[in-house]
């Protein structure tokens, strides 16, 4: 007896039924892993946050100061290069643009001369190690602040820009205030 059965590929097809069906499976497990690999890595990461030593790797909510080095200056915008805070943290944070105002200040700082900053530092590890309970702790000594011009800001410098608003996650953003180390 004869089988009444007919198949749903064409024989003359078949090939390129097989070939379409295993590019088809090749491509969902390619599309599919980078996709099972970022769930397990945001699934570890929450565990880690849990975990007791979470917050050595959390980076802060709010950030209105980053430092970098300067890698290029156009006109009145820096673009620096920043290291990432946490393991965690977006790494196309890295290079950030800082926009100089006109009211804008920026400072150098400098070391004082040795004597003095012996002398500062003395006083300060005396009032350290005297306890005195004020309000505010003993500040140690600090460098010489200068008020200098967006022209003294060089590539390869180290800066510190500071902002009025949250600048987590800006690419670019204006600063109050820019510190030349």
């Amino acid at each position: 007896m004869e089988s009444s059965y007919t198949p749903n590929v064409c024989p003359s097809h078949k090939k390129q039924y097989i070939a379409v069906f295993i590019i088809g499976a090749l491509i969902g497990a390619g599309l599919s892993f980078p996709l099972s690999k970022q769930v397990g890595f945001n699934i570890a990461k929450e565990r880690v946050f849990a975990s007791p030593m979470g917050a050595v790797f959390r980076s802060p909510d709010e950030v209105r100061s980053i430092s970098g080095t300067v890698t290029e200056i156009k006109g009145d915008e820096i673009t620096i290069h920043t290291e990432v805070r946490s393991v965690f943290d977006d790494t196309s944070f890295a290079d950030r643009t800082v926009i100089i105002a006109t009211d804008t200040k920026i400072f150098k700082n400098e070391p004082t001369d040795m004597a003095t900053f012996q002398k500062e530092m003395e006083a300060f590890m005396k009032n350290i190690r005297a306890g005195k309970n004020n309000i505010a702790p003993p500040r140690p000594p600090e460098p010489t602040r200068t008020e200098v011009e967006m022209s003294d800001i060089t590539v390869g410098s180290t800066i510190t820009a500071t902002a009025e608003e949250n600048i987590k996650t800006a690419k670019k953003f204006t600063a109050s205030e820019i510190q030349i180390q």
